[in-house]
């Protein structure tokens, strides 16, 4: 089985294709921020939340394990003339990057995609390592019980085998590829109890409907305690 590093970097330019606008929620979060802020997007993908962060930030990074995805993302900034903005290669668990360096964060559609609780509540920490004492943090995941998945979950609960409860593996299939995802879907309940297990207070938990007419995604916003 291919590593989840290689099946992103097989579907990067058909990702690309169905990724182009920004969630409303996403850039709801994204106006909302201060002209001069610093922000990081964890898991920036093709580089859509970068374009609009570089109109409002004055400095953003965008993280990705994928090459090939920073390449697409790479190519997309450079279409819309942005300068304010690197890119790394890097594994969310492991940020190459200094302590309360940003102001706010971004990690949108990318906890899902880490496997083990313990590697993801890795990855939140590192988020909050980097954030400044104060810094906000917008974090998503799909939902485990929207409509698409709810019967397979169902059907987990009876059979259990031996996997942690959560975990799939999704199809993309586009573009003549036929690559599995591997994904572990969120609960409101279960995101909110890892970003209070990696040091953050939860501002605000609730679940969107982004792509179907019943909720499929969570979202938490949370920030590093200045009292700390």
């Amino acid at each position: 089985m291919l590593s989840s590093r290689e099946v992103w970097d097989k579907i990067a330019r058909s990702f690309d294709e169905t990724r182009k606008k920004v969630w409303k929620v996403c850039s709801d979060f994204i106006d909302s921020l201060p002209k001069g802020a610093r922000l990081i997007d964890i898991g920036c993908g093709n580089g859509r939340h970068l374009i609009l962060s570089s109109r409002v930030c004055r400095y953003a990074v965008g993280i990705d394990c994928s090459m090939e995805m920073l390449r697409v993302a790479r190519e997309n900034l450079k279409r819309e003339g942005v300068g304010n903005v690197d890119l790394v290669l890097a594994d969310a668990r492991y940020l190459p990057l200094k302590d309360d360096s940003f102001d706010y964060a971004l990690f949108v559609a990318t906890i899902h995609n880490i496997e083990g609780r313990g590697e993801r509540i890795r990855a939140l920490k590192e988020a909050r390592r980097v954030l400044r004492k104060g810094g906000r943090m917008m974090v998503t995941s799909w939902y485990r019980w929207q409509r698409r998945f709810r019967r397979y979950f169902l059907g987990e609960m009876i059979l259990r085998r031996g996997r942690e409860f959560g975990d799939i593996y999704v199809k993309w299939k586009r573009n003549g590829l036929d690559l599995d995802r591997f994904y572990h879907l969120y609960s409101k309940r279960e995101l909110v109890k890892d970003v209070r297990k990696s040091g953050f207070k939860v501002l605000d938990a609730r679940k969107v409907r982004i792509a179907d007419k019943s909720y499929d995604n969570v979202i938490v916003l949370a920030e590093k305690d200045e009292q700390e």
